[in-house]
């Protein structure tokens, strides 16, 4: 709304998302309330444009969506839904009233009002915007109505993360002490459907989390270093080489049920900071093997990459840019990660170590597992009783120092956050990673900060 004799000039929706994140395949639906907001009809049905990358304390990418004048309605209580390529409502948001939709991809969802709005003594040439610092929706708040920014950064808005004020509680005194204050500042996250048809799930997430950065619209596997279009490539959805979903912590080894206690959607199995996007076939291979080095002595046997990213490609000398794989799925097996993504791989492990240490989530009460990391290939077994194991221990911290973090990880890192809401700690601080913090126990009382 306006102050110009029309009323209205200017409208537009702007839309920001990750940077490798294409926005062609969005769509934006508005929603009219007027006549009943708890059976808002949809008006308008428009796709996003791509969007450009613009830097914002961090690279992101906005699309901006215009409108004629008088082309979105000023209210009361009227909405705007953000539809993704699945047909999936991201966001559904209202000003003047909180509405229900009754038809369109929204129907039968209740919208989020805003807090501010616009009235006709508005000035022209303003608009309503978020500000704050972060990388999720929640990190941000509402202002009222000022010079408009579309298409380049808000007021007072930074794409960062508050990586310093998220550790705020981590207690480093003593291995054992900083085991218990990680877990307790990382636990509790929340945890999506592993597949949905009707809104955000695993798929989702991976496929952002794990974006190409050269190519919009396709994703990098993990494996095979092999760039696949988003999704029509998923395992089941396209033909030939396709890609699925890895846990890098194999589901067997300690939370193999998808249903009852430990079961989805709370359970580890549908954790994106463990999971990665991986070729099926490389996938197939590594199945529940330790992650541990396998030579070609060792009668390992030779899984290529592809080169993209700046790494990959190549064959016949070990490591080289390959994978290896080596002896029968279980723990006699050994499945070796090329060079370029050993330390992510690494992490994603430990990081399975800390957030699960038994116990129940502490908004859902369901039952988690206790995940621990071992040497020992004895303890390594498929089983449904905690603790249970997974390594091998000394070859992943190894590899943790080999492979640090790189700024790709680190955005991967801050993707998964916007959708979980906690972190990989041992992609922030790799010194946090040390054999006495695995094979520390847990102390009397934890003492966080």
């Amino acid at each position: 709304d306006d102050s110009t004799a029309a009323g209205d000039t200017g409208e537009r929706v702007e839309v920001i998302a990750t940077a490798g994140e294409n926005l062609a395949q969005y769509r934006v639906v508005l929603y009219n309330g007027t006549t009943s907001t708890t059976a808002a009809a949809s008006y308008d049905d428009d796709l996003l444009p791509a969007g450009s990358t613009v830097n914002c304390g961090g690279n992101v990418r906005i699309a901006v969506l215009s409108y004629a004048s008088n082309g979105i309605q000023n209210g009361a209580a009227d909405g705007i839904a953000l539809i993704n390529g699945s047909g999936q409502v991201v966001q559904f948001i209202s000003y003047e009233g909180a509405i229900r939709a009754g038809s369109g991809p929204a129907s039968g969802r209740n919208s989020q009002n805003l807090p501010v709005e616009e009235t006709n003594s508005t000035a022209p040439g303003t608009s309503l915007q978020l500000s704050g610092t972060g990388t999720a929706y929640a990190d941000f708040s509402w202002q009222t109505s000022r010079t408009q920014t579309f298409a380049s950064c808000n007021s007072g808005q930074s794409f960062v993360t508050p990586i310093t004020g998220y550790y705020s509680r981590v207690n480093t005194s003593s291995p054992s002490q900083l085991r218990c204050s990680l877990h307790a500042t990382i636990k509790g996250h929340t945890a999506f459907p592993y597949s949905s048809s009707t809104g955000t799930d695993v798929w989702d997430v991976l496929e952002i989390a794990d974006g190409d950065p050269a190519r919009t619209g396709r994703i990098l596997d993990v494996y095979r270093n092999r760039s696949y279009a988003a999704p029509s490539d998923r395992d089941g959805t396209g033909t030939g080489i396709t890609y699925n979903r890895e846990h890098t912590w194999p589901n067997s080894l300690g939370f193999p049920s998808t249903t009852g206690d430990k079961g989805l959607p709370y359970a580890p199995y549908t954790d994106t900071h463990m999971l990665y996007l991986s070729d099926k076939a490389y996938n197939a291979d590594r199945g529940n093997k330790p992650y541990a080095n396998c030579p070609t002595s060792a009668s390992c046997g030779e899984r290529t990459t592809e080169i993209n990213n700046g790494t990959g490609g190549g064959s016949g000398v070990y490591p080289g840019n390959s994978n290896w794989v080596g002896g029968p799925d279980g723990n006699t097996g050994s499945f070796e990660v090329f060079r370029a993504r050993k330390g992510d791989i690494a992490r994603a492990v430990l990081y399975m170590a800390i957030r699960y240490e038994g116990g129940t989530h502490p908004t859902t009460a369901q039952g988690e597992p206790d995940l621990e990391l071992t040497d020992d290939r004895a303890k390594i077994i498929k089983t449904s009783a905690s603790p249970a194991y997974m390594g091998l221990l000394s070859t992943l911290l190894a590899w943790h120092q080999q492979d640090p973090p790189n700024a790709q990880e680190r955005l991967r890192n801050d993707a998964v956050q916007g959708f979980q809401g906690n972190r990989n700690p041992f992609i922030d601080h790799p010194e946090w990673a040390t054999a006495a913090l695995f094979t520390s126990t847990k102390p009397a009382s934890c003492q966080l900060r």
